[in-house]
């Protein structure tokens, strides 16, 4: 009887391994895709600047143009229930030597792991581009 109580406790546990294994890769692969999104989203938004600003020497990102560009990235690479939501940081203010951006693309929604005691709701990652050239 000892034999049996132990083999089912080995085996409720060696499956409990293999499904936290299979979802902790299952997030680290969504976690991977929507950080290489926030890099293009970040890196597609930084070709959009102030070209008055640029005549006069200065490199401003458009604020009119750049959350356009993230929020249709975003639309197209996420479904409806996945909640995405995305923030942009600028950092083109007066002096900087390297204009960047940053975006942040935060993903709520279902729970990421099937196990009871373990729970992951909300993915953030975030993308930066920095005009180096300039």
């Amino acid at each position: 009887m000892k034999i049996l109580i132990l083999f089912s406790a080995l085996i409720i546990l060696n499956s409990m391994f293999f499904v936290y294994q299979a979802d902790l890769n299952s997030y680290a692969r969504e976690s991977t895709y929507i950080k290489n999104i926030a890099d293009e989203c970040a890196a597609g938004a930084a070709s959009f600047y102030d070209e008055q600003a640029a005549s006069e020497g200065y490199y401003y990102f458009s604020r009119k143009e750049c959350p356009a560009y993230v929020s249709h990235m975003v639309e197209e690479s996420f479904h409806e229930d996945d909640n995405a939501s995305f923030d942009i940081n600028y950092y083109d203010t007066y002096g900087i030597e390297k204009p960047a951006i940053e975006v942040v693309i935060t993903l709520k929604g279902r729970d990421r792991f099937r196990l009871p005691f373990l729970s992951k709701t909300t993915i953030s990652r975030a993308g930066h581009y920095e005009i180096s050239g300039y």
